[in-house]
């Protein structure tokens, strides 16, 4: 006969067993994601490149660098012809000229994948096309493509493109048909100022069109309003937006960096003056951001009450594109928070131990994130790579304590 107190007992067994297994489950899904899909993935690639194409790609800068703000970059080419005043890639050394990257796609994609900061998946690591060169320039219009495609084939990460050339309606489609949920940034700071920034670029006028041609072929694009440069964007702004008012196109305010030779380029078409106030310090060779942060709430305030959805910052973009949410940074919340996984601190202990720092450190769930407490030396490195994981596969803050 079993008595009421065996009963409760083995009812607590049973729950204390299942909520093993769900933490276990928990557990490895995050490994899995993490270790396995990645293994499995990189074999196969390897196989394709070879020994001589796996150097190339773990000699690669992807391979290496750790992401930024908005994702990982990804580079199909480095340098750009454009060569708009207020650019600041040829004061990091790239080429006026464009190059395509040394690494074929597949060599590329190993690279990317991995780098040990990188999580492969729908909620993992964001990824960025065009921080140093332009991706839909003729030249690197095929790697570029043929890259989407087979990021969404083989792992499915969210990728994001920003752009100023134009793609006509037959490669939007295809385009489209590659990944729907793509996040496309189209780059304007000027409207009748564009000619003197921005010479060689596309003009506005066609700019503007494929942005409207873009969500009527089902994207959601955005409107990248970056850089914004004081006294011009902040004044053509509503020029620029007129024909987006009331279509299905999100903006994004970018931020100004500024060196001497940006300031000495952009002092041949305008008065500076508004810039170099902004500016406390000397100005140098070296990147400075300025300080928009009264421009941005004026042009948010406005656009707002036009009816357009504005974002902080482009990773926001690719967040809603992808119907994702995030909370890792002070200019969240982005998109939808019902898809933001509760961290599991089993499934978050097991990973430590799984790569054996879990002695290293002790583990703070709290309602602001997550905090890593260090509780003696531990390779900086190895942290940071756990630490990277924690923030993208939950999209919330993981801070460092000594």
């Amino acid at each position: 006969m079993i008595h009421y107190r065996d009963k409760k007992y083995e009812f607590h067994s049973m729950l204390l067993i299942l909520n093993r297994i769900i933490n276990y489950i928990n557990w490895m899904d995050l490994i899995r994601r993490y270790f396995d899909i990645k293994e499995k993935v990189l074999r196969n690639l390897g196989y394709t490149i070879g020994e001589k194409g796996i150097e190339h790609a773990l000699m690669d800068g992807h391979h290496r660098r750790r992401p930024r703000a908005c994702g990982l970059t990804v580079h199909t080419g480095v340098g750009c012809p454009i060569g708009c005043l207020y650019c600041y890639i040829y004061d990091m050394g790239f080429p006026s000229g464009f190059k395509r990257y040394p690494l074929n796609v597949d060599e590329l994609l190993y690279a990317v994948i991995s780098n040990p900061y990188f999580v492969p998946g729908r909620e993992g690591t964001l990824l960025a096309m065009g921080s140093v060169t332009e991706p839909f320039i003729p030249k690197a219009r095929e790697l570029t493509f043929t890259f989407i495609s087979r990021m969404r084939e083989l792992v499915n990460n969210p990728v994001q493109i920003s752009t100023k050339y134009i793609l006509d309606t037959d490669d939007i489609k295809a385009l489209y048909d590659l990944d729907p949920e793509l996040s496309i940034l189209v780059s304007i700071v000027a409207y009748g100022s564009s000619s003197v920034l921005e010479p060689s670029a596309p003009p506005v006028e066609k700019r503007i069109g494929f942005l409207l041609n873009l969500a009527r072929e089902g994207f959601y694009p955005s409107l990248f309003l970056r850089p914004i440069i004081p006294g011009i964007t902040d004044h053509e702004f509503m020029d620029i937006t007129s024909e987006l008012v009331g279509r299905d196109i999100g903006i994004v305010l970018g931020g100004l960096r500024i060196t001497l030779r940006i300031i000495n380029n952009l002092s041949r078409v305008m008065d500076v003056d508004m810039i170099k106030s902004r500016i406390s310090s000397k100005i140098d060779n070296r990147q400075k951001y300025i300080d928009l942060s009264d421009l941005k709430s004026n042009i948010k305030r406005r656009l707002l009450d036009m009816g357009f959805n504005v974002y902080p910052a482009a990773c926001s973009a690719n967040i809603i594109s992808h119907k994702l949410g995030c909370r890792i940074c002070k200019w969240g919340p982005c998109g939808d928070l019902d898809n933001i996984s509760d961290p599991n601190y089993s499934a978050i202990k097991e990973l430590a131990q799984f790569m054996n720092i879990d002695d290293y450190i002790d583990i703070h769930i709290h309602r602001g994130g997550i905090t890593l407490v260090t509780n003696r030396s531990i390779f900086r490195d190895k942290l940071e790579i756990y630490r990277n994981i924690l923030k993208t596969i939950y999209k919330i803050p993981v801070y460092l304590k000594k």
